[in-house]
Formats: C-alpha cells, structure tokens, sequence
C-alpha cells in the first residue's frame, strides 16, 4: 500500500502538482487575495501533465513504449483540463500565461542556439525557480493597482526555489549527462549555495510589510528547510527526496495558513 502511495504520489507526479498549487495558496493569503477556483485546477493539471510528460517521456520512442500507461493517460487528461481552464481564465492574464510556457519550453527542446536552457549551467535551477513562481504569482497580477505590489513577492520565493531546487542536483550529480550545479561546484559547494539562498529568501522575506505572524511562518519554514538542508544525505530515496524537499512548498503554505488563522483569532 505504501509503495503504491509512493509511486502515485511521486512517479506520477501528484506531489509536485499539489506542490504548485501550494504555491497559489501561499500567494493568496500573504496577498489577501482570493483567485477563482479555475486558477488552482489550471495549475494543478498544467503542471500534473507537463511534469509526467518531461520525467516519463523523455522522448518519442520512450512515449510510443508507454502509450497505454497511467502516465500517458495523466496526460491526456490533464491537457485537456488545462485547455479547458485555460480558455475560461481572464483574457489579459493568458498573455501573461504565455511567458511561463515559452520558457518550459525551451528549457526541454533546443530551440535557442541549438541547445537546450537546462544545459546551460546553473541556468537550470534559474529557469526551475523562475518558471514556478510566475505560475504562482501570475493569478495575482489582475489588478493594476495591486499587481506592482503582488510583484515583490516575486524575489523572495524566487530566492527560496532556487535553494530547494539545487538539492535535485545534488541528488542526481552521479547520473546527470548535463552541467548541473552539482556537476559544476561539487556537491559540498552546492549545499553551501542552497543554504545561502535560503538565508537570503529569510531576509528578503523579512523585508517584506507582511505582518509579525507571516514573518514568523517564515522563520520557522526557513529554519526547517536549513535542517533539511543539513541532512540531504540521509534522504536515500526518491519518495524522501520529493517528500522532504518540494513537501517543503505545502509546509510553507501550511504554516502560513495557521498563523494567519493565529492572527485573526487575536
């Protein structure tokens, strides 16, 4: 039972689509903004079906070898949800979708001068961050009058991606075939930089005009993410690697839901 958990959850990337989701949650509260529930199911099936599509089927050969697996049947549904979705969103912010998309993109196919984004080193953990927290953020930009101020949030969560991101790299630094950070610094120089980035997600995030509870969510999820940090090593298997890592994502939400919760009770 629990290997099956495991694989639906992790192999088929229902954890990571959960994680995305998150993150809209997460902008939604600090933000005080409530977004139509279209935005959570277009995150969720976007991501659900673009994620299966680039760890399971890495190319054709290996899609024709599946085409009648959960995988390819995840795919299908999700495309179809988020085409759906995507054409009832507002007008003005499916432009904005596109920038997201654009970059997915050609961060899996050599379109730009022949080479795929992901090859490029230390660009890979960039274009992970970047792409995640403008899917998150972007629902929130519907406001002119508010959408400059929703864009501070960016950084921070930028900042605080790119430190659970480079963790991946540090997993896979014995099987990666392309320039990862792991690859390019070593291992123990890589967990360094993750560390600073986190410090420096705390800083930002404390700079923020946020209230004294969600600066305190942030403390604390930093501070949980630090001891992840110092025990990479003893995370062995994939399932603990995705649940201790990108399960950091739901805890932030997690937190910052409780002590908001925390805030309006006082």
């Amino acid at each position: 039972m629990k290997r099956r958990i495991n694989v639906f959850l992790v192999r088929y990337n229902v954890l990571i689509s959960l994680c995305a989701v998150s993150l809209l949650g997460y902008f939604s509260i600090i933000t005080k903004i409530h977004v139509s529930a279209l935005y959570y199911v277009l995150t969720f099936f976007s991501t659900l079906s673009l994620y299966n599509m680039y760890r399971l089927f890495p190319n054709i050969i290996s899609f024709r070898a599946y085409k009648r697996s959960l995988g390819i049947e995840l795919i299908l549904y999700g495309v179809t949800i988020t085409a759906i979705t995507f054409s009832l969103i507002s007008d003005s912010l499916k432009y904005l979708y596109l920038v997201p998309f654009i970059i997915t993109i050609i961060y899996k196919f050599p379109i730009i001068l022949k080479k795929e984004l992901r090859q490029i080193p230390f660009l890979k953990v960039v274009i992970v961050a970047l792409v995640w927290v403008l899917i998150g953020l972007i629902p929130f930009l519907h406001d002119e009058i508010k959408s400059p101020e929703n864009l501070k949030l960016f950084f921070p969560q930028f900042l605080f991606f790119i430190a659970i991101t480079i963790p991946f790299d540090i997993f896979d630094v014995k099987i990666d075939t392309i320039k990862t950070t792991a690859n390019l610094f070593g291992v123990n120089k890589s967990l360094f930089l993750a560390k600073v980035f986190l410090i420096l997600f705390l800083v930002s995030a404390l700079l923020l005009p946020l209230s004294f509870n969600i600066k305190v969510s942030h403390i604390i999820v930093s501070i949980v993410a630090f001891v992840v940090l110092l025990n990479l090593k003893n995370l062995k298997s994939k399932a603990m690697q995705y649940y201790f890592v990108d399960g950091l994502i739901i805890f932030q939400l997690l937190l910052v839901y409780v002590f908001s919760k925390l805030e309006n009770m006082s």
